[in-house]
């Protein structure tokens, strides 16, 4: 029998939420002018535009709408996005990370294998894994028990996860919770894992996301964030990443980034920002590739084994705003500075 694209991949890696806008004050606006001009009659310019082209907030949607110009339309809502903020100076958590509250998820049992480039996955509950096997997938809103790859030995393809959780409690996967390129991962909760995002590749951003690793095999060596094979237009920016749960003795880094031919990290681009780190032997290890910036990272003070960064400051441009921490976990807030970290 053929092995499955989870199995395959088990085997390679054994080697703010946007802020508010205020739309319906927009709306009044529009209404007050159109009736200015509608009763003065008012003449000069008239400038047209289609409102569903322009930028959405996040109190407002484009929809289908056959009866409106172009099919589409915008729908508008005063409701505040359930989970609150995770923008700065907060953090993410687990609250404001995931499956949105209140969301109905539709259950699909076992793997799902996505071969329908622009596929939406959306409002599901895969009790397997999904194996993304087409372009430009979107997964949202929905609970993946297991992983999300899309490697599978034959091609990798580009995906989008947001506002979803990818891991079970009670249940510990080995194989890592995002892979491996070419992939958006927004608001996302990664948990139970013994490697969180893996990033094997070019093109992929990891934000306002939160990643609790649970390792409870000692043949394993848990990574938060793992760079192996990495290329260019990396960015990790605002999230959390919690190694202190792991079985001891068996945490890498929460964000390791090794140089060396062996790790391919070498044409690595990496952009690390506003990241709140804890756990490890180190708990930032960067020496593959180049960092042009690295700026407003966090080390939750006492977490490690053996320190706090363990880095090559040739490859690193931007250092600044660096530093060791307290910090509250329920509430995701900075509680105070330990030290500078002025290591570069």
């Amino acid at each position: 029998m053929s092995a499955t694209p989870f199995a395959t991949a088990r085997l390679f890696v054994r080697a703010h939420r946007t802020s508010v806008a205020i739309a319906a004050t927009a709306v009044v606006a529009i209404v007050i002018v159109g009736s200015v001009l509608i009763f003065t009659k008012a003449a000069g310019s008239v400038i047209s535009g289609e409102v569903e082209s322009g930028t959405k907030s996040i109190q407002s949607v484009q929809v289908t709408d056959t009866s409106a110009s172009g099919g589409q339309a915008v729908k508008f809502s005063s409701a505040v996005p359930t989970g609150g903020s995770c923008a700065l100076p907060k953090y993410p958590t687990k609250t404001c990370t995931g499956v949105p509250a209140g969301t109905t998820l539709q259950t699909v049992t076992g793997d799902l294998v996505v071969t329908t480039a622009g596929q939406v996955i959306d409002g599901k509950h895969v009790t397997g894994s999904i194996s993304v096997q087409a372009n430009d997938v979107v997964i949202k809103n929905s609970q993946i028990d297991g992983s999300v790859v899309n490697w599978n030995g034959a091609g990798h393809y580009r995906f989008t996860i947001q506002d979803s959780t990818v891991g079970k409690v009670g249940t510990y996967n080995s194989i890592w919770g995002i892979g491996i390129d070419n992939y958006t991962a927004t608001r996302v909760l990664l948990i139970w894992h013994g490697d969180g995002f893996r990033v094997s590749g070019p093109n992929i951003l990891i934000q306002d996301s939160y990643v609790e690793l649970g390792n409870n095999d000692p043949a394993d060596h848990s990574d938060g964030i793992q760079l192996y094979g990495a290329s260019a237009n990396v960015t990790i920016r605002h999230n959390v990443v919690d190694q202190t749960k792991v079985l001891s003795g068996t945490a890498t880094a929460p964000l390791f980034v090794p140089g060396g031919p062996a790790n391919g990290n070498d044409s690595a681009v990496t952009t690390i920002q506003d990241n709140i780190f804890a756990g490890g032997g180190w708990t930032v290890v960067l020496y593959g590739g180049q960092f042009p910036t690295v700026t407003g990272n966090k080390v939750v003070n006492g977490s490690w084994a053996y320190g706090p960064f363990d880095i090559d400051c040739s490859v690193i441009g931007t250092w600044s705003g660096n530093a060791t921490i307290t910090y509250d976990w329920t509430n995701g807030a900075i509680l105070s500075q330990v030290a500078a970290r002025n290591d570069c």
